[in-house]
């Protein structure tokens, strides 16, 4: 009887983690076809226990309707990656036909739809190091250590340029959307992570897998009484069968 108690009190304790640990495992064996390892976790509240800051601001410059942006070392038109690089972005613009952005030593030309054309070397070593990135009708102008320079219809010959009605690029906040876009594809924690972890318990830490490892002691325990219960009511059957 005092073992029918002890496996009473452990199943009612115990059932309510039975379904979570099965709700977790249900959709972790379908986590390929519900695209799990494959969806990012969003909500700021997980990521914070996780210990990922989600970037408030992250700077890029507005080109027409789109944005030109760099997280990570890598470049992103709008959120779509363009490639990486190690040089910090300091511009982008749009002209009639095609998009620039600008890199410490790299001028990046751009389709309208942000697919990447051509990397050309920045004139730094002639013309001082590029410091700002802008237009004049149409035409790049750039601003280095030495002076204001403006290219030819195909950025390679550069002439000095004393004009001010140069409409130089300057670098705002992203949208959230976009950056909370951008921010899901850097990031490691996916749907289905965060799923392992719960199963496992050590999204709660330390004292998480302590408990899963509790839990699994009493499911052990459980299926031994079970057992042991059942045995002894059989034997006790068969022998009143025989009286």
């Amino acid at each position: 009887m005092r073992i029918a108690k002890i496996h009473r009190l452990l199943g009612i304790f115990s059932a309510l983690f039975v379904i979570y640990f099965a709700a977790t495992g249900l959709f972790l064996n379908h986590s390929h076809e519900l695209a799990l390892d494959k969806t990012s976790v969003q909500h700021e509240n997980v990521l914070d226990w996780y210990g990922i800051d989600k970037p408030k601001n992250i700077p890029a410059y507005r080109v027409a309707a789109d944005w030109i942006t760099q997280w990570q070392g890598r470049i992103y038109f709008n959120d779509t990656p363009v490639t990486n690089s190690h040089y910090h972005l300091i511009g982008a613009v749009a002209t009639s036909t095609f998009l620039v952005a600008a890199l410490e030593e790299e001028i990046w030309l751009l389709t309208i739809n942000g697919e990447l054309v051509e990397k050309i070397t920045s004139p730094g070593e002639k013309l001082g190091d590029m410091k700002k990135l802008g237009l004049h009708n149409d035409r790049i102008v750039i601003a280095t250590s030495t002076g204001h320079y403006l290219a030819d219809a195909d950025l390679i010959a550069w002439q000095p340029y004393q004009g001010n009605d140069v409409t130089w690029s300057s670098h705002d906040s992203l949208p959230d959307q976009l950056s909370s876009a951008i921010f899901a594809q850097t990031h490691s924690i996916t749907r289905e992570r965060l799923l392992l972890d719960m199963h496992s318990g050590r999204v709660f830490g330390t004292a998480g897998v302590i408990i899963v490892d509790l839990i699994a002691i009493v499911l052990i325990v459980l299926a031994i009484s079970g057992t042991v219960m059942w045995y002894r009511r059989s034997k006790r059957l068969a022998q009143s069968r025989q009286k």
